[in-house]
């Protein structure tokens, strides 16, 4: 069997006792044959914990909370996560809205306590944090927003009205409060996307009003061959954007039913090396840290995407 590891912290990897290399954030292909394999993951310069384990099928189909498995369909991608625990006590930031206490502190990983009058509340925050900014929106005073700031930043919002309620969760890289909240996320896709979210917040969520969809000027459909064009269709129907270039008329008129047909996938990937190359893979999330794929083939007709087939196995 072919597996793929993956680390978003550099380790050591060994297969019952034996030291195979390094792995880090890119992906290393190792084959396992044995049914059970006593793995070990050591952790170089790092805070992280070595992590140990039997890759069997108990593992694959229920995995830990240190890892997420993704079902390729011939192999698997095994990919082992930070804890974002340990390191010293440390409070980030501290601020008074009102009645309302709002703290951010490192005690074994990231926390947030939010006190009021009638109700307080500790909520672990499982992330990296450069630094932390608070925000009462005003156009809502009941709100009170968390930006934990990293790569992106982590956007959680609160509603304090009565009882403390977690109302909104989101990875970010820019935000607006002003009159209304407003998200912005730049994906690293063929097209440069950049998403931008209006949300409405209805007192007890906040739910999408309107979104625009922009992407990089550089960037034609036409320009693009048809081992690419796939990939650019199914980047851009993900995003809920214009597919119209994309698709020949045959499609076009039953363009209603890709929803259903797709799925509720997350990402498009290339596919593994044993599988053919002419499937482009679809990435579907199962539970928290489980993920599969399922595989379409596609013909063409004047450079645009005539049929669209899933692969059965």
């Amino acid at each position: 069997m072919v597996y793929y590891f993956s680390s978003e912290f550099t380790s050591a990897v060994k297969l019952n006792g034996v030291y195979l290399g390094l792995i880090d954030h890119s992906v290393t292909s190792i084959k396992i044959d044995d049914a059970r394999t006593f793995v070990e993951i050591c952790p170089i310069n790092s805070s992280e914990r070595t992590l140990n384990f039997i890759l069997d099928s108990e593992f694959l189909t229920s995995p830990p909370t240190f890892a997420s498995v993704t079902n390729l369909k011939g192999g698997y991608l095994i990919k082992f996560l930070n804890s974002h625990s340990g390191g010293e006590f440390k409070v980030f930031k501290q601020e008074r809205f009102g009645d309302t206490v709002v703290t951010a502190y490192n005690e074994n990983g990231v926390k947030i306590s939010i006190e009021t009058k009638t109700d307080f509340i500790i909520e672990p925050v499982f992330t990296e944090c450069e630094a932390v900014e608070f925000y009462r929106p005003e156009f809502n005073k009941n709100l009170i927003a968390v930006a934990l700031n990293g790569k992106k930043t982590l956007l959680i919002i609160f509603n304090t009205l009565t009882k403390i309620e977690k109302v909104f969760l989101g990875l970010v890289d820019e935000f607006s409060l002003e009159n209304q909240l407003t998200t912005t996320e730049n994906f690293i896709d063929m097209a440069k996307h950049r998403l931008t979210v209006f949300w409405d917040f209805n007192g007890d969520r906040f739910i999408e009003r309107e979104r625009k969809l922009e992407k990089s000027n550089e960037f034609n459909p036409i320009n693009l061959s048809n081992q690419l064009l796939p990939y650019a269709f199914l980047e851009e129907f993900l995003l809920r954007g214009e597919i119209k270039p994309y698709l020949s008329d045959n499609i076009l008129e039953n363009a209603d039913k890709l929803s259903g047909f797709l799925g509720e996938y997350i990402g498009v990937m290339p596919p593994p090396a044993f599988r053919d190359i002419s499937e482009v893979g679809l990435i579907y999330k199962q539970t928290e840290n489980m993920y599969s794929v399922e595989y379409f083939t596609f013909e063409f007709a004047n450079d645009k995407i005539s049929s669209i087939r899933k692969t059965e196995n």
